[in-house]
Formats: structure tokens, sequence, C-alpha cells
């Protein structure tokens, strides 16, 4: 996915991401500036990242949206997936 855009999102159901992919020019030139600020472990993660990129003039990729692992519990969807 990164050889298409320079920022690929895996989006979780509640509303952080899962994966984040940058290219290495893209995290040379502008990491500090996409990330700067955003409400971690909330529910506008992704939304705000978003707003970021789209600032930035940046399309990003987005995955299948599926379940994040922010506690011991939240693995279970994950058991067994390859």
């Amino acid at each position: 996915a990164l050889h298409h855009a320079p920022l690929v999102l895996g989006p979780a159901c509640d509303g952080g991401y899962w994966l984040v992919g940058l290219t290495a020019a893209g995290q040379r030139q502008q990491r500090g500036r996409l990330f700067s600020g955003i409400g971690w472990g909330g529910s506008e993660g992704l939304q705000q990242t978003l707003q970021r990129a789209a600032a930035l003039q940046w399309s990003p990729q987005l995955l299948r949206w599926q379940s994040d692992l922010d506690r011991i519990d939240d693995m279970a969807p994950w058991h067994g997936a390859a």
C-alpha cells in the first residue's frame, strides 16, 4: 500500500487506528506535523490524523476497518487471524 500512498492507516472501530504506515520520505518531512497534538486513546484519532494529512496535501490509503488492541481482552478477535 505504501507504493501508492505516503500514508497508510488501518482504521479501528473505536475511532483510532490499528496500523500506521508512513513512507521514509514522509517520515523525514512531516512526521512531527502529522502526529503532534493527536488525541491518542480517544475516538477522534483517525479523524484528526486524516485532517492533518489533508492539510499536508496527502491522500492516505485506508485499509479495512477492524478492532484494535487496547486491552488484553481485545486480542480475542485477532487470535488465529493471519
